[in-house]
């Protein structure tokens, strides 16, 4: 798959909803904004979960629980499995989780600040706040216990600043300062892209020794159609991650670069602009990225 370089407005986002302050960023500049973070959060949820589907089956085959595996895509299955038709399991390896509770937080990072700048008060703006809060605690917790992934990447002061968002957004809140507060978070949302960026090879790996086990277990053997196509998510998974690494090295970069303009007082309307053409790029190159991933869980 072909990557392009784009500025993501997902850090565009975080700094260009501070400058609501002296500039009012109309609603569908906020709508767009909004819609690329969910698209972007949804993208890197379905690798993790094509990466806990292909571990927690290796699991179970180490430990001989893995149930009996049949041949569904032929003219005559050879055995029936209702756990075929039931939905994932949900994730409960810490490292696979915090990654997903790293990408959540960010997400309401950035949800948080579109309420704030979209006119939210009072119990809605709460709402945001405390469901931020709460997703930065749970992940700091899991980070906490994990043994590899992210948490190896971040230091222990990242993730207790993490752990402790939602107490100074409760102060914030009572000294009416919480624009200001997101605002000095960024290089903690920052710490956390960076880390899933750097972390990408080993979800790579995990992914491939997983799933090559995976391939070749299947009805058919290795050679059998089910098997190729498991194969063929491996290549899937590679164009994915490359994918997800521009969405959120960019992501990074805007969000330094328009913090720096912030603090500089640029707010002039060209720039706004340019954070909304950045922003349907982007859009379009995660659109991208959902067909490309869409072939994980196939």
């Amino acid at each position: 798959m072909r990557v392009f370089w784009i500025r993501s407005p997902l850090g565009l986002l975080a700094v260009l909803l501070v400058l609501a302050s002296c500039t009012s960023l109309p609603s569908a500049q906020l709508s767009t904004y909004l819609s690329v973070s969910k698209e972007a959060e949804e993208a890197g949820k379905a690798i993790y979960g094509a990466l806990n589907k292909a571990v927690e089956f290796n699991k179970k085959r180490a430990s001989g629980t893995q149930t009996v595996q049949c041949a569904a895509n032929t003219s005559n299955p050879s055995c029936f499995n209702p756990v075929d038709f039931l939905p994932t399991p949900p994730v409960t390896d810490p490292d696979i989780l915090a990654r997903i509770l790293a990408l959540e937080t960010i997400a309401a990072y950035n949800d948080t600040l579109v309420a704030l700048n979209s006119g939210q008060t009072g119990a809605a703006l709460s709402k945001k706040i405390d469901a931020y809060g709460s997703v930065a605690a749970r992940f700091a917790s899991v980070a906490g216990v994990a043994s590899g992934g992210i948490a190896l990447l971040l230091t222990d002061t990242t993730i207790a600043s993490v752990g402790t968002i939602a107490g100074r957004l409760q102060t914030a809140q009572a000294q009416f300062a919480v624009r200001r507060s997101l605002a000095a978070q960024h290089s903690v949302i920052n710490a956390l892209i960076t880390a899933l960026i750097e972390d990408t090879p080993q979800v790579y790996q995990l992914y491939r020794t997983s799933q090559l086990i995976f391939a070749r277990t299947r009805p058919g053997g290795p050679r059998g159609a089910e098997g190729q196509r498991e194969f063929a998510k491996i290549k899937a998974m590679y164009d994915s991650l490359g994918a997800y690494v521009v969405l959120l090295s960019n992501m990074a970069e805007s969000l330094d670069t328009l913090v720096e303009a912030t603090e500089a007082g640029v707010t002039d309307p060209e720039t706004l602009n340019l954070a909304l053409d950045h922003a349907l790029e982007v859009k379009a190159a995660a659109q991208v990225l959902e067909k490309t991933i869409r072939q994980l869980s196939d």
